[in-house]
């Protein structure tokens, strides 16, 4: 006897769109969990996402609304 995977409690709207286009890969990311490499441009917008760090941080303060 095989083992078979549990099948996905829900289905994503583009799940469902990539199988009108190519129904094996909806299949391997809903059973199997594959999952694309990113691409440079979302690693690139990863990066644009991050708050920066170190030295040449402003903290502004307002005086608005205090008492």
């Amino acid at each position: 006897m095989v083992a078979r995977a549990k099948p996905p409690e829900s289905i994503s709207p583009s799940l469902v769109k990539q199988y009108m286009y190519y129904p094996v890969r909806p299949w391997l990311q809903a059973w199997l969990g594959v999952e694309e490499p990113p691409t440079d441009s979302m690693k690139q917008a990863a990066e644009a996402l991050k708050p920066p760090s170190g030295e040449g941080q402003v903290c502004v303060r307002s005086s608005r609304g205090s008492a």
